[in-house]
């Protein structure tokens, strides 16, 4: 950066402050560095500074409180906010509140500086817009030096007409370059304040049309190649620039300004061959400015088409400083777009955190009430009841038609049946257990391993039939003493989506 700029810079870690400031120093730019927001605040009325980064989160004093009491102060205060990754309404209000812009922590260095080298574009601006204003005033006040003011007023008359003229012309044209600067300067606050990223296409493109007194404007997003352009007509420009201009591999329309350069063609510069011209006759002169991040070009801003004159270098200031801004707010946009879908994923897992957390809590309960059964074993309680704790706890926690308990062992021969089918149940109150020879206790004997089977057999299901049972679905676990297999738990058709 040619002329030093003077930053301040807040944070409540002193490593942090140094790092910054270091790294800032080493680009030739002034530090000041303040641990205490309000001290900062003090003496950013007892100094000058070009601008102020400052952290979002303090214990004193958070950021958006020090951005508000500076622009009390000093409402062209630029104000550099450094916000956590996920602290999206934070990032927002600081845009709201007239930030510059923020970056996520810790900050990238090059993010920095090139919003710096935006703020310093800014201040040369409005010095020399200054300086043109001044220069016409000393001219216009350039009779009071003489000591024989009407000797000089007769020697002038004669030219008196053509200057007036040319001083008109003069101011006319600085208050219209100073019009420029304002309406850049409100753009770079609107731009801030906008969350949307199709709307800030639109108005982007629909400024550079302004200040560069085009016919014609567009800006294409390179990542998703998605096109916003306005003109006189319309339907010719998103042909032209679609099927044309930007599809063409032969020419190096994209290839210059994804690089990086400045594309300017015909009557006041030539860049690049006049093929490009000479392809697209309609197009009598094109200036295209990269919006550049990191290096890497996110978009591509250009216009066409403007008076016989064609672009001049204020032109091209104009148009770059509008890029430059468009480009930061762009990548602000995207960066709230990330941090939303960061939040939105954060959401599911709280609540995926949260159903696990409630299955886990199910989980205790259940085992709590397995171990009261299993006490109640011990204590010797009747088999027969606490056979039908066992199978109706089963068959209300596994949410299924009907589920039966079955002992095997020779001593006991019992065993005991639950469903919530009301013919199933009758079945089993008369002691009708036929039913159950249709189910495949065999398998259990022989190795004593669980079955889940959610396509039952055709043979398994037309045993069934003739009961009324349409099964769908059954999982049947063996109990095991000392690798003996004394019986088994059943539960029969879970719901279909689920088995």
């Amino acid at each position: 950066m040619d002329d030093k700029l003077k930053i301040m810079l807040i944070d409540d870690e002193p490593e942090l402050l140094e790092v910054l400031s270091t790294a800032l120093e080493l680009k030739g730019l002034t530090t000041r560095q303040f641990c205490n927001p309000k001290e900062a605040v003090e003496a950013y009325n007892a100094e000058e500074f070009d601008a102020v980064i400052v952290d979002f989160k303090m214990p004193e004093m958070d950021g958006i409180e020090v951005l508000k009491l500076l622009r009390e102060q000093d409402p062209n205060a630029r104000v550099i906010i450094l916000t956590g990754y996920s602290e999206v309404d934070n990032a927002i209000a600081a845009l709201n509140n007239g930030a510059h812009a923020f970056f996520r922590k810790p900050p990238d260095i090059r993010e920095i500086l090139q919003a710096l080298e935006r703020i310093q574009q800014e201040k040369k601006l409005s010095k020399e817009i200054t300086r043109k204003i001044q220069e016409v005033k000393q001219t216009f006040n350039l009779a009071d030096s003489y000591p024989d003011r009407s000797e000089f007023k007769e020697n002038i008359r004669e030219r008196a007409i053509p200057l007036q003229k040319e001083l008109k012309s003069l101011v006319d044209e600085i208050q219209a370059q100073a019009w420029k600067v304002k309406q850049l300067v409100f753009l770079n606050q609107k731009f801030q304040n906008t969350d949307n990223l199709e709307l800030l296409c639109q108005e982007i493109t629909s400024r550079a049309l302004q200040v560069t007194s085009s016919d014609y404007a567009f800006l294409l997003l390179l990542d998703q190649r998605k096109l916003f352009c306005l003109g006189k007509n319309k339907k010719f420009i998103e042909f032209e620039i679609k099927n044309n201009l930007i599809q063409d591999p032969q020419l190096p329309f994209l290839q210059i300004l994804r690089q990086g350069d400045i594309l300017h063609l015909a009557n006041y510069r030539l860049v690049q061959p006049s093929e490009l011209l000479e392809a697209f006759p309609r197009i009598r002169n094109l200036l295209g400015i990269p919006m550049m991040i990191h290096d890497q070009a996110l978009a591509l801003l250009a216009v066409f088409n403007k008076d016989k004159n064609g672009y001049t270098d204020l032109d091209e200031f104009f148009l770059s400083h509008l890029a430059s801004m468009g480009v930061t707010a762009l990548n602000n946009v995207k960066t709230l777009l990330e941090m939303a879908k960061v939040n939105s994923e954060l959401a599911r897992t709280t609540e995926d955190l949260n159903l696990t957390y409630r299955e886990l809590q199910e989980h205790v309960v259940i085992v709590d009430q397995i171990q009261a059964i299993s006490r109640e074993i011990h204590e010797g309680k009747d088999l027969q009841y606490i056979m039908r704790e066992l199978v109706e706890y089963t068959h209300h926690l596994l949410d299924c038609d009907f589920s039966l308990i079955v002992f095997n062992d020779e001593r006991l021969q019992r065993w005991y049946c639950y469903s919530n089918n009301n013919l199933l149940q009758a079945y089993f109150r008369e002691g009708n257990y036929k039913i159950l020879e249709a189910l495949p206790f065999d398998v259990f004997s022989a190795n004593g391993n669980e079955l889940v089977d959610n396509k039952p057999s055709p043979e398994i299901k037309e045993a069934l039939s003739q009961y009324g049972i349409k099964l769908s679905n059954y999982l049947t676990v063996p109990l095991v003493k000392d690798t003996h297999v004394l019986g088994m738990i059943a539960v029969f058709n879970k719901q279909a989506s689920q088995g």
